[in-house]
């Protein structure tokens, strides 16, 4: 804040004229009091508010008292003869420099006059930060490197960052924070302490200093894989030593996940190694830096270099270090051995899995379109393969033949090279179609052996040959891969004609009797049952008991029951003299063993005769 100067040299002039000139200096030092003397020529108060200060003197006559400065306040500015006294108090000095100002006492009678002055110190600096260092955090996530802090000052400044190009800040708006940041491109690996300076816009008012940290970070590229158990993979385990291959997807491949703050490249000349191809390499050079990046890739064996032996292959990466730093991988493929057989079993994750809680992997029944197969791969070194599907029984773990009818299993690939894969499609049959179906959940196992013949790897274990066991240590078959088909329910429709429009339908039949015909339809011919009472179940789908219906005046005529189609009732002629009915209940065997499905009930209702006799 600038001072004011010479003020009090222009007042004296206006007040006294210029025969009553008094000096005045450049400093704003007192005025002499000529006659006026006063107790002080200086009173100092502090930047808050406090108590007034008192100046006393001896007046010649009535006086007055005045400031050139507003935040300069005069309690007692007027005054009478004799001893008197000026009382002064200051606003607050809310600057960061301090200020001074001249009270004038004089005595327009006279023309006498005199000052003293009046010194405010400056408000005291203020200056608080939220943390006493900070530090450059590193979140891979959201992708920044950032530091947050909120700053409390009383004065305002500018924030200068020192010796460092790659760190910026920004003010949030809601909130007046500052938050750093850092360009994960430019930041160095080395740690580094960054200065901070908060440049106050006063003069006067020294510059606050503050400390950012940046810790560095090491530039690193580390290869994992999934843990595998069963078809499963579960959690990533570090790479230690050779990865093996395996078949997915229809390729001999593996997937490494590469975890790195930097970007990659692959060195490796794939033309030069029995790697066919590596995916997603070229995402690995346009990573971020700094932040950590996970990125899955699929190095790939030329099945045509594959053989019976063992393969290895090293995929070499380089990236940011010191010493241009590289990381190897060796990637191992077993040989498939002079009789090897392996079934790629992906395809029977199409299926859905048993809800009798086996888990395994089950066809439909049937199928609209009449489709129910799927085409599996099969890699062996033996000229050729053969399919074995067998039933299983997993509680006495035994096997019986399969046949045609039930499920067949074709190669349907072109020609192929050793070690390279056949395919073959599995179908089961829709079961709709058996005439005999037992209406049971099936289970199968399927092999691929270098032999058709299924007796040169089971033993039968009875002397019927019905039911086989697998032979111990047996060669020239691969490990089983289980399945199976849902059971086939069949289900009817029942309708019979509503003449009543009511619920249940009544029939109605008069007193003379005569042919009461029923008409249903179904989508299989089966067998009816006929009830004149029921107990159901399962939300009143199946028929858990009931009474078989025997009603002499409505007896069921069973010459004229077409399966699908109708059956009839013979009512005899009614001779009570009252309305008589019977509510019939309609089920269906659905087979030895299971409960009947209900379709429904109706009311055969038969008229009274009328009288014909002369009242």
């Amino acid at each position: 804040m600038k001072q004011i100067k010479n003020l009090v040299c222009s007042l004296l002039l206006s007040v006294c004229g210029a025969t009553m000139f008094t000096a005045c200096s450049e400093d704003n030092e007192a005025i002499d009091a000529k006659d006026l003397e006063l107790s002080k020529s200086e009173l100092v108060f502090l930047a808050e508010p406090g108590e007034a200060q008192t100046v006393t003197f001896t007046a010649n006559a009535d006086w007055k008292a005045t400031s050139e400065q507003g935040w300069i306040l005069i309690d007692t500015p007027v005054g009478k003869k004799g001893e008197s006294s000026v009382s002064v108090s200051v606003k607050q000095n809310l600057e960061k420099v301090s200020r001074q100002g001249n009270v004038i006492i004089t005595e327009p009678s006279t023309g006498k006059m005199a000052s003293f002055k009046v010194i405010q110190e400056a408000e005291g600096v203020d200056f608080a930060v939220s943390k006493e260092v900070g530090e450059l955090a590193i979140d891979s996530e959201n992708k920044v490197i950032s530091d947050r802090i909120s700053v409390v000052a009383n004065f305002d400044y500018d924030i200068q960052i020192k010796d460092v190009d790659w760190v910026t800040y920004s003010i949030d708006e809601v909130t007046k924070d500052i938050i750093f940041y850092a360009d994960n491109e430019k930041a160095t690996t080395e740690a580094k302490d960054i200065i901070v300076n908060f440049v106050p816009e006063e003069e006067n008012v020294e510059t606050q200093s503050w400390t950012l940290k940046w810790g560095g970070f090491t530039p690193t590229v580390e290869f994992y894989r999934y843990k595998v158990e069963g078809d499963v993979q579960s959690e990533l385990i570090p790479v230690t030593d050779a990865v093996e291959l395996i078949r997915s997807e229809g390729k001999t491949q593996v997937s490494l996940v590469v975890k790195s703050n930097v970007p990659w490249t692959l060195l490796t000349e794939l033309d030069n190694t029995i790697i066919g191809e590596v995916s997603n390499v070229e995402q690995g050079e346009n990573l971020d830096r700094i932040f950590t990046n996970s990125l899955t890739i699929f190095p790939v064996f030329d099945e045509q270099k594959l053989d019976s032996e063992d393969k290895s292959a090293t995929l070499s990466f380089g990236y940011e270090n010191a010493d241009k730093k590289t990381v190897d991988i060796t990637l191992l493929k077993k040989g498939v051995g002079d009789n090897y057989i392996e079934i790629d079993n992906k395809a029977f994750n199409k299926l859905t899995a048993d809800l009798t809680g086996t888990g395994w992997k089950m066809f439909p029944a049937t199928a609209e379109d009449g489709s129910l197969s799927i085409e599996i791969e099969v890699r062996a070194t033996t000229p050729e393969v053969y399919p074995i599907v067998m039933y299983y029984n997993s509680v006495n773990e035994t096997y019986a033949p399969t046949t045609p009818m039930v499920i067949t299993c074709k190669d349907v690939s072109a020609t192929r090279a050793i070690a390279q894969t056949k395919t073959f499609r599995l179908e089961v049959k829709d079961r709709s179609k058996s005439m005999n179906d037992d209406g049971e959940a099936r289970y199968f196992k399927l092999f691929m052996a270098e032999n058709a013949d299924f007796t040169k790897f089971f033993d039968p274990t009875d002397e019927n040959w019905t039911a086989f066991k697998l032979k111990a240590n047996v060669m020239g078959i691969c490990e089983s891969i289980p399945f199976g088909q849902a059971a086939y329910v069949k289900e009817y429709t029942f309708e019979s004609e509503d003449v009543s429009k009511v619920t249940p339908p009544v029939h109605k039949i008069g007193a003379d009797g005569g042919v009461l015909t029923i008409n249903y339809s179904s989508d299989e011919p089966g067998y009816l049952s006929i009830y004149s009472n029921v107990n159901l179940i399962d939300n009143d789908k199946y028929i858990e008991s009931g009474e078989l219906y025997e009603v002499p005046w409505a007896s069921l005529d069973f010459d004229s029951y077409k399966p699908g189609k109708e059956f009839s009732f013979k009512i005899e002629k009614n001779e009570t003299g009252s309305e008589r009915s019977v509510k019939v209940y309609i089920g269906a065997w659905l087979g030895e063993g299971k409960p009947e499905q209900y379709f429904g009930a109706f009311e055969i209702r038969q008229a009274a005769a009328t009288s014909t006799s002369e009242q």
